[in-house]
């Protein structure tokens, strides 16, 4: 059985990855507090991608790496810089260094948006930074990943379900999200991994089909049976008054920042995600159904 390295395996997604990589591989998993359980095909690694040095050993036995893990808020940019650039940078380098056959790391589709959040700046720089580390990878740019209990699903889930009688929406919720079923990821993780990888490859991960926010939101308040209607208000003048500052982001909250700075939409083609799959993508509305029948 070959062997995987794990990053993020306890964050809001890892728990998909970690059921869908131990399904098929050893899974040598990076913690910060060795769990109290005991999984199937699954070795805990306690360390943080803060101090690479002190877990890096574990990756001579491995043959493939999975980066999932990250620093996801807007709120320090020091975090952000030393997780998410230099971190990341560090452990690649470190892959390399141990003979791993190839790596797939998780950048975001929110690197093609006008407005950048301070998330989306330190991804941009992980993958100009990790380009120059002579290691086979895949970059993974999902748009939008979500699932039941999950932290973006239950933010959409509480736009509709507050007591506010509309949920406010920029530009109307036109903007293209194209949002992808967290599960269905982790799958085709496991499944990419059976094949070599070559050079460096970059693949948009989203939902095929053109599918805006509205239609997500306008699904779930037909799913829940919850009657609001959508206020539109323009992102551009608060993202440019907010952008400069810091201090902004207790008095903007951090979900609806980002939802304006996805205004125009992703920019991405999911075609290379969708060929590799052998398997069905989740529609949104699938999707939507599974989240809520828990």
């Amino acid at each position: 059985m070959k062997t995987v390295f794990l990053t993020g395996c306890t964050g809001d997604s890892g728990p998909h990855f970690l059921t869908a990589l131990s399904d098929r591989y050893h899974v040598l998993a990076l913690v910060r507090k060795k769990p109290p359980i005991a999984l199937d095909n699954v070795e805990w690694v306690v360390g943080d991608l803060s101090h690479v040095p002190l877990f890096s050993s574990f990756l001579s036995e491995t043959d493939f790496l999975v980066h999932l893990g990250a620093y996801t808020r807007n709120d320090n940019r020091a975090l952000l810089q030393k997780i998410n650039v230099e971190g990341t940078h560090e452990l690649l380098s470190a892959a390399k260094e141990n003979r791993v056959a190839s790596a797939i790391v998780f950048s975001t589709a929110a690197v093609t948006h006008e407005w950048l959040t301070p998330y989306a700046k330190s991804k941009i720089l992980m993958e100009k930074k990790i380009m120059g580390i002579d290691l086979p990878m895949v970059i993974m740019r999902p748009t939008i990943m979500y699932h039941q209990g999950g932290r973006m699903f239950d933010r959409f889930l509480s736009l509709v379900k507050n007591p506010f009688p509309v949920i406010p929406l920029p530009n109307n919720g036109n903007a293209l999200i194209n949002p992808v079923y967290t599960p269905d990821v982790a799958r085709w993780v496991a499944e990419r991994l059976r094949r070599p990888v070559h050079g460096k490859q970059v693949v948009d991960a989203g939902y095929r089909f053109p599918y805006s926010l509205q239609a997500f939101i306008r699904e779930l308040l037909h799913l829940t049976r919850v009657k609001k209607n959508i206020l539109d208000f323009p992102p551009s003048i608060l993202l440019k008054s907010l952008q400069p500052s810091l201090d902004t982001w207790s008095v903007f909250p951090n979900f609806l920042y980002s939802l304006a700075a996805i205004e125009s939409g992703y920019r991405i083609d999911s075609s290379s995600f969708y060929d590799a799959c052998q398997f069905s993508i989740t529609t949104p509305a699938e999707g939507i159904r599974k989240c809520l029948m828990g």
